[in-house]
């Protein structure tokens, strides 16, 4: 297991994704739904899967999130929640003891992933990375996956126990492992050119306004919805953060914003300047007013992907900041 602190430099803004960035509501009262896709036709040990999700409320300890279980109801891959709304993982029907160190916030978009690897598998959550070092097999991934559940369950009176209940968006299926940096450098924006990525397997962004078919943007491993009717009403706005260069804001030769152990050192040219740290709805979680010269802001309590943004005489200099809380 690892923590880590990582300040990638790297400008954006924060902003909104597109007129039509949608997702999908699988909060019913309910239970019961799911995405079903068909036609995974993989042998690996080196695969990854992503996305961003909106529980709704605590989340039951195995929901699921991404699941695929054999004609034995064997847990093949999954990412689901585990006790403490951590995120966990299978594989070859292993290894779901594993969670992550850094919880999924309730009520708040949040980017998470599964990699595994022949020797390790990672978890991420907005970025936070938890590594469980072990030997994964080489498995046959070539039944249905479920978006939203652990599928299929088969647990008697309790079908609907492993429901993942929120919004979800942005689901990615890699035929490799990703690295952290290609996690980290696309994690936050819809994927411009997905047909030209020849790792992807799958891409969803659920964009639909309408419809029972979860088109597969990547393919043709299109989804389909189940318990969620016709899809009236389910197709909702999303809100995960998206990004893009906003201006030439930054220059890393000008190390504004600069890691330092488990704080960050600022370099300000001015008096009476603002640092806002944001966390990835958007919200300011710590504001500092910093002066001319090198201010050191402690922010060791904080952990997991944030947005920290310094104002500088009316010019915004913005950078991802990772950070852990040791």
């Amino acid at each position: 297991m690892k923590k880590i602190l990582l300040l990638t430099v790297l400008a954006f803004g924060i902003m909104a994704g597109n007129a039509q960035n949608n997702a999908l509501d699988l909060s019913q009262t309910g239970g019961g739904d799911v995405v079903l896709i068909e036609g995974l036709n993989l042998t690996t040990n080196t695969f990854t899967l992503e996305a961003w999700i909106k529980p709704v409320g605590t989340q039951a300890s195995a929901a699921g999130i991404l699941f695929m279980r054999d004609g034995a109801n064997n847990g093949l891959v999954g990412l689901q929640f585990n006790a403490d709304q951590k995120l966990g993982y299978h594989w070859n029907g292993d290894f779901y003891d594993v969670s992550s160190e850094t919880s999924v916030p309730v009520d708040q978009w949040s980017h998470v992933a599964l990699v595994v690897e022949p020797t390790q598998a990672t978890l991420y959550v907005n970025g936070a990375t938890t590594v469980n070092t072990a030997e994964h097999v080489e498995l046959s991934l070539t039944s249905t996956l479920g978006i939203g559940r652990d599928y299929p369950t088969y647990f008697k009176s309790h079908k609907t126990l492993r429901d993942f209940k929120g919004l979800v968006d942005e689901v990615r299926i890699w035929n490799s492992a990703r690295t952290e940096q290609q996690i980290l450098d696309n994690m936050n924006g819809e994927l411009t050119a997905p047909v030209s990525e020849t790792d992807l397997e799958a891409y969803y962004d659920f964009n639909q306004t309408s419809g029972a078919v979860l088109p597969d943007e990547k393919g043709d491993l299109d989804g389909t919805l189940q318990g969620l009717g016709d899809g009236a009403g389910k197709w909702v706005a999303s809100g995960f953060i998206s990004t893009g260069i906003s201006k030439p804001i930054v220059d890393s030769t000008l190390e504004k914003i600069i890691p330092f152990g488990s704080n960050i050192k600022i370099c300000s040219e001015y008096d009476n300047e603002t640092f806002c740290l944001y966390n990835l709805t958007g919200a300011c979680v710590y504001k500092v007013e910093v002066q001319g010269g090198e201010s050191t802001v402690a922010l060791n309590r904080f952990a997991g992907l944030f947005i920290g943004k310094l104002t500088q005489n009316g010019t915004v200099y913005t950078q991802k900041v990772l950070l852990s809380n040791n």
